[in-house]
């Protein structure tokens, strides 16, 4: 076993919060995620799922969130969603 802080500082989580403050982070952290793209979402989870079965690396995770954060590609998709309305 090892302590909140620790799994901070090894990175197994982004934050750490008081008890009396879990649920109303994790209810703003459920709208942050509710806000975005229903695809976004969707190939989030699907990379998650495929890093916890051992299909996909924790490098090519990271490479996947880059490449969508990127702002070409940012400008790409409102490009594509507004062409769509």
């Amino acid at each position: 076993p090892f302590s909140a802080d620790e799994a901070l500082a090894a990175g197994f989580v982004n934050s750490v919060v008081e008890p009396e403050d879990v649920v109303p982070t994790a209810q703003a952290l459920a709208e942050t995620v509710a806000s975005k793209a229903s695809i976004a979402i969707r190939t989030t989870k699907a990379h998650v799922a495929e890093v916890l079965k051992g299909d996909l690396s924790r490098d090519d995770a990271r490479s996947a969130v880059h490449a969508l954060q990127d702002p070409e590609a940012t400008e790409a998709r409102n490009t594509y969603l507004q062409s769509r309305r």
